[in-house]
């Protein structure tokens, strides 16, 4: 008798590395940002490999709930994780940096 589909299947071929996905922030820990992805997923930025301004900035802006776009940079199936990175890593932190320099920005 076969055994039930492995849900990892359907997601490894959802999550093609290089592909843009659209994440939602769930958590904001140390070590990065999770991200609530289709498929009943979760995904990881890791900020391990960030500078340290990056990752002050990027603490400091990116709310739970935020939806942000990201690209897949490894599935793994075995360890059941996505990791992803920022879609436009440079853009977004000068867009976040152009947003706290302007004066009327409150918090």
């Amino acid at each position: 008798k076969q055994m039930q589909k492995d849900p990892w299947d359907e997601i490894k071929s959802s999550f093609l590395v290089g592909n843009k996905v659209d994440g939602k922030v769930l958590k904001i820990l140390e070590k990065g940002l999770i991200f609530d992805l289709d498929l009943d997923t979760e995904g990881i930025i890791k900020t391990d490999e960030m500078s340290d301004e990056n990752k002050l900035i990027i603490k400091d802006s990116v709310e739970i709930g935020q939806t942000l776009e990201c690209k897949v940079v490894d599935v793994n199936q075995d360890d059941k994780k996505i990791i992803l990175s920022f879609f436009d890593e440079k853009k977004f932190i000068e867009k976040i940096k152009n947003d706290i320099e302007k004066p009327s920005k409150e918090k």
